[in-house]
């Protein structure tokens, strides 16, 4: 059957220009240049605000009766050891050890376009993981909190505070719980979601305080850190999605203009 060009035109307009499918993914990162200005003004605000937090911490509550009791419950989890508790404890802290979490963030690196043929997700992740890595190294550094005066059954060459694995625990698998809310309003999914970016964090807090590393105020620290971590890797990632589309000369496709695919 003959099909006349009056017919092709209009179908390839409807359609647009063809792209391979790989491509597709590419076509909006969240991030821009002022992105990169943004996070560096969080981070020097975050490391000040840390660090003046761990500061105080060891200037005040550590001599006061709270920093007493502080000790009482790290006393307490080192009576708790037992061998069938000691491994679990190692394994309750992998969740947020560098390399799982590298690792994962290398299958999600595929995985994200192939299902949702954008990068949305995976850059918000590094933004919060990025951020947070970075403050946590720089108040760690400058507050140079000893560790418990316990028996440590990790041996680990930073200081006590904040607490590095709960910050990355909270800001990976909170930041997954974002990911998963924006893309499906299924509410097992959503449970499932949630019931895991809650548990993990607090099963890697426990498991830091049996282990001997940290005090309760450097979990809190580092789940605060997390969490600010997390909020502001959305906002600066909604700000540059926002930027990319006011520049972009042509309209972009639906599942890039937003980074919540259900609120439409």
């Amino acid at each position: 059957m003959d099909i006349s060009s009056s017919t092709i035109e209009p179908l390839t307009e409807h359609l647009g220009p063809r792209r391979p499918w790989y491509r597709q993914p590419l076509r909006i990162w969240p991030y821009t240049l002022s992105s990169l200005a943004w996070f560096v003004a969080a981070y020097l605000a975050m490391v000040t605000a840390w660090t003046a937090a761990g500061l105080a911490i060891t200037t005040w509550l550590e001599p006061s009766s709270l920093g007493s009791r502080e000790v009482d419950l790290n006393r307490w989890f080192e009576r708790q050891r037992s061998e069938s508790l000691d491994p679990l404890a190692h394994v309750g802290s992998g969740p947020s050890d560098t390399v799982v979490v590298i690792v994962t963030m290398a299958v999600l690196l595929v995985a994200f376009p192939l299902v949702w043929r954008r990068w949305h997700g995976w850059a918000f992740l590094v933004g919060a993981l990025a951020l947070e890595g970075a403050v946590y190294a720089s108040s760690n550094y400058l507050v140079g909190r000893p560790r418990p005066p316990v028996e440590q059954m990790e041996e680990i060459v930073t200081d006590s505070f904040p607490s590095g694995h709960v910050a990355a625990a909270v800001a990976f698998y909170l930041g997954l719980v974002i990911v998963v809310f924006w893309h499906t309003a299924s509410r097992v999914a959503r449970a499932l979601a949630a019931v895991g970016g809650v548990l993990v964090p607090l099963v890697v807090a426990t498991s830091r305080l049996y282990l001997g590393v940290h005090y309760l105020t450097d979990l809190v620290a580092g789940a605060l850190l997390g969490l600010t971590s997390v909020i502001v890797a959305m906002a600066i990632a909604r700000r540059g999605l926002a930027e990319q589309l006011a520049r972009s000369p042509e309209p972009a496709p639906p599942h890039t203009t937003r980074l919540d695919l259900t609120d439409r």
